[in-house]
């Protein structure tokens, strides 16, 4: 597939999913409403709640690609540099966000809580940050140019990235056509490679499974043209009618 002009990377942050203690579920919400936005994820990353490894990870790939999610590190423990990291990445003052104290004050307020000093954390944001709005909890989150700073809770993460979506850019999207066939994977490697580089403009995936004794391919034709779509899967079609080899249409 050709290059895509608008395309995203995601830095999930937290020692608690590379340890296996927490499994991360946000990097599939994420690629699957970039898809829909046709814009391209093309770089998932891990790194650990050090602040080098955070600064050393955003500063190359908010160069490098359209968009940067990061997911995880922005609550009110000692755990949590997330905002700090970020700030120094682009080499801004780390400050408290009146307008976030603000939403967050109402927020109190209207619960009948008391803000302490591990909640105030939760405001200190690099200055000149634009906010990211949320239901799911007292304070937003925030945005420097390409790079949207998010909550790693996945009921969080969905609210924040659904305000978040207001400031990404949609490309043309992508459409996927799909024939599930009975055959082993190893059978099919020909013919796809052959469709994958008659049309640059779309991408041939192949997922096998299996089912009882049988072995199947899911064969997906991903792009953004319908006709070119077609067109590949259709040589497909062919080659499985005239090797007389089962497929299904999905």
């Amino acid at each position: 597939m050709k290059a895509n002009p608008l395309t995203a990377a995601i830095v999930i942050i937290g020692d608690e999913i590379l340890s296996g203690r927490v499994q991360d579920v946000n990097v599939n919400y994420i690629c699957r409403q970039m898809f829909d936005m046709g814009v391209q994820v093309q770089e998932v990353r891990m790194v650990p709640d050090i602040e080098d490894e955070i600064i050393f990870a955003v500063n190359q790939l908010r160069k490098k690609y359209s968009y940067v999610f990061t997911t995880g590190g922005i609550g009110p423990t000692h755990d949590d540099i997330t905002a700090a990291s970020i700030a120094k990445a682009f080499g801004r003052d780390l400050v408290v966000n009146q307008k976030a104290l603000e939403i967050q004050n109402a927020c109190y307020e209207k619960r009948g809580v008391q803000a302490n000093e591990n909640t105030r954390r939760m405001v200190l944001m690099p200055e000149n940050c634009g906010l990211i709005m949320t239901t799911k909890t007292s304070t937003p989150s925030f945005f420097i140019e390409n790079v949207f700073v998010m909550a790693g809770i996945p009921e969080i993460m969905i609210d924040m990235f659904e305000d978040a979506k207001k400031h990404i850019k949609k490309g043309n999207s992508y459409i996927s056509r799909q024939i599930t066939i009975k055959i082993a994977e190893s059978k099919l490697a020909d013919i796809l490679e052959e469709t994958h580089y008659m049309f640059e403009e779309i991408n041939v995936g192949s997922y096998p499974y299996q089912k009882g004794e049988d072995w199947y391919v899911d064969a997906v034709v991903t792009g953004k043209d319908m006709e070119i779509i077609d067109q590949a899967l259709n040589m497909i079609k062919n080659h499985l009618l005239s090797q007389k080899i089962f497929f299904e249409e999905k």
